[in-house]
């Protein structure tokens, strides 16, 4: 049995280590942002319009930043409003293209 040259091995273990930053990129993707404790607060101050919940899901409803992060607004609660998910999907579209790096999760949205 021969062995396997050194920059093989370095090649090999470079593969498998970005195949597996590429997995935990993807199982990120589909992972829902935590919340912050300034969105804990502003659901405390503001329960959520479905269900009058103070805290955990608000259905039908997401938290929305008034001035988005990337483009310097703060993550506070007075930054922060409920957004209806149709209106944010809408809003996601106009933010994407103002703020190509979420500060969230970090990806580029294109």
């Amino acid at each position: 049995m021969t062995a396997m040259p050194l920059a093989r091995k370095a090649v090999l273990a470079w593969l498998a280590l970005v195949a597996t930053a590429q997995f935990l990129l993807e199982a990120r993707a589909f992972a829902a942002p935590p919340a912050t404790a300034a969105q804990a607060e502003f659901q405390r101050l503001n329960p959520c319009p479905a269900n009058d919940a103070r805290e955990g899901g608000c259905p039908g409803y997401v938290i929305d930043y008034v001035v988005p992060l990337c483009m310097g607004g703060p993550d506070v609660a007075y930054n922060m409003r409920w957004q209806t998910q149709a209106e944010a999907k809408a809003r996601e579209a106009v933010a994407t293209r103002r703020c190509p790096v979420s500060p969230r999760d970090g990806q580029v949205h294109t």
